[in-house]
């Protein structure tokens, strides 16, 4: 999962990827703005330069033109054309903005006009405004006129308030960045937060999690514990507390021979409990417990003593190496472990090899049993784990194993466990050995041990 250290640069691309987009599109808003304010301000002056024509036009006919017709034609004692139409083209003469001004009558016939003719007649290139302005009796006045001018002063003022507004909206535009530029960086701050924040939340959610399956393991691994505890502690003393009661009952009857055999089977029961003990205590005691003492260790004797231990069952010695260097207790335990597990849960010919590889010594028990599941190579030396049992009735505790890798690491090796070249499982124990000692005639002392594996044991340490 990556830190905040780590999204830094991401944050500084995100803000400046987030201050472009606005940039361009606070541009775009505000170009749309500026377009919509430049046409109402434009239809603004058009419309002010017409209300002030349409002004001039009124002036001109209210109070240039009508007191020109006279009070005489006004009270309808008729009009003099030649002599207003001479008045209206000095009127157009000294007004360059008009182009021509009419009189009409009531009929709506042109009575005269300030170009001299009957009618208006306004060039071709002369854009024109005419205003229709009525008076009293009938009359009305036509004033026509030029708009070019005022279209002009229109056109002008609308470009003045154009850079106006355009300098007004660029500053807003460059005002509105920085403010942007600060509210981006805050909230990627407070982006990198909340990331921080989920990133702190998924590391305890995932802590949990662990711990949730810790716990479930635990508490499978306790009930697999206290099942096989329970049988492997049942049994000895169910068979100890029967031999007792029959001792006490039958004291007199029963024969030396009788008794002596009573005796021993309550001893052989309370050795393997004392063993199944000893071995939870080795299991869960402390580490300052588990270190090895390192002295000269004979490895025919080991192999002799541990299938001393074991029923009759076939097996074939190759002992490379005879002496190392370790706890011989430890590593008696280690021995006989292994044989022991492998009695149980494989098929004879069972296989015990020493040799040297570099500078460590390994051991190897083998059997051609079914072997080992696959996916449980290593969980099988974790405590309480067992694989499929061959016999029901003697399922062990699931400690044997987990002592041996205990033992092995505290002597610095390390234990695993795979297929052996004849089938079944093969498991190996690697010691570091920094000074080898000579090996004196291993196939002599080979061949005693495998003549020791075909005697019967009075007690075998079944914990497995």
């Amino acid at each position: 999962m990556r830190t905040p250290a780590d999204r830094r640069p991401s944050s500084d691309r995100t803000v400046r990827r987030v201050l472009g987009a606005f940039a361009l599109r606070s541009a775009l808003v505000i170009g749309i703005l500026g377009l919509l304010a430049h046409v109402v301000l434009r239809d603004a002056v058009v419309d002010n330069h017409r209300e002030a024509l349409d002004f001039h036009a009124r002036f001109v006919a209210e109070m240039l033109v009508e007191p020109a017709l006279g009070a005489q034609a006004l009270a309808g004692d008729g009009l003099a054309p030649r002599e207003l139409s001479r008045a209206l083209a000095l009127l157009v003469e000294q007004d360059v903005q008009v182009v021509d001004v009419a009189v009409l009558d009531a009929a709506g016939d042109v009575v005269a006009t300030g170009r001299g003719g009957p009618s208006t007649v306004v060039p071709p290139d002369v854009e024109v405004l005419r205003t229709r302005v009525p008076l009293a009796g009938g009359l009305g006045v036509d004033v026509v006129q030029d708009r070019g001018p005022a279209d002009l002063a229109a056109a002008r003022l609308v470009r003045r308030y154009d850079v106006l507004l355009l300098v007004g909206l660029v500053g807003l535009w460059a005002a509105l960045l920085p403010l942007a530029l600060r509210l981006a960086r805050r909230l990627a701050a407070r982006g990198d937060e909340l990331l921080a924040q989920q990133h702190e939340l998924a590391l305890l959610l995932d802590r949990e999690q662990q711990t949730v399956a810790r716990l479930e393991e635990l508490a499978r691994l306790k009930d697999g514990f206290l099942s096989a505890v329970s049988h492997e502690l049942r049994t000895p003393l169910t068979v100890v507390a029967a031999t007792l009661e029959t001792l006490q009952r039958h004291r007199g009857r029963l024969s030396d021979e009788r008794r002596g055999h009573l005796l021993d089977r309550a001893a052989e029961n309370l050795s393997r409990l004392d063993g199944l003990v000893d071995g939870l205590l080795e299991l869960q005691g402390p580490g300052a417990s588990l270190v090895p003492r390192h002295e000269p260790v004979d490895v025919v004797a080991l192999v002799s003593d541990a299938l001393a231990q074991l029923p009759p069952v076939e097996v074939e010695v190759d002992l490379a190496v005879t002496h190392v260097h370790g706890d011989v207790r430890q590593l008696r335990r280690v021995l006989a472990q292994l044989l022991g597990n492998a009695v149980r849960h494989g098929d004879p010919p069972l296989r015990v090899v020493t040799r040297r590889t570099g500078g460590e010594v390994e051991l190897v028990v083998s059997d051609r049993g079914p072997g080992v599941p696959a996916g449980l190579e290593e969980s099988v030396f974790e405590p309480f784990r067992q694989g499929p049992l061959r016999d029901a009735h003697s399922p062990g505790t699931g400690i044997g194993l987990a002592l041996v890798a205990r033992f092995v690491a505290a002597h610095g090796g390390h234990a695993w466990v795979d297929t052996a070249p004849e089938g079944g499982a093969a498991f190996h124990v690697r010691l570091p050995d920094p000074t080898p000692l000579h090996d004196p005639t291993p196939m002599a002392d080979a061949d005693d041990v495998v003549g020791a594996a075909h005697r019967p044991a009075a007690a075998w340490d079944p914990v497995g």
